[in-house]
């Protein structure tokens, strides 16, 4: 799986992308033609693009448009699947 996350999560990134890796995802630092797997964080307030409408998300649905199929999940749902975050 290639993962990607945006959003402001409730931990460090970089302790998200280690736990990603030890499941034995790749790690990106945005969505790509490869990327199957985005963990969207909350949204960022400040964000001027909008709620939904980030530089990231707007990728997603660009990829999407052009037939890439590429699942969201939320943050919680990605410590769900990876293991809590004190294992990370």
């Amino acid at each position: 799986m290639h993962l990607a996350f945006t959003g402001i999560l409730t931990t460090r990134r970089s302790d998200a992308a280690l736990a990603a890796k030890r499941a034995g995802a790749i790690v990106h630092g945005g969505p790509s033609a490869q990327t199957t797997v985005v963990v969207r964080g909350r949204p960022n307030a400040l964000q001027a693009a909008g709620r939904d409408a980030g530089r990231k998300l707007m990728a997603i649905k660009h990829l999407r448009e052009k037939g890439h199929r590429i699942s969201l999940l939320s943050e919680a749902t990605f410590w769900r699947l990876v293991g809590s975050k004190g294992k990370a």
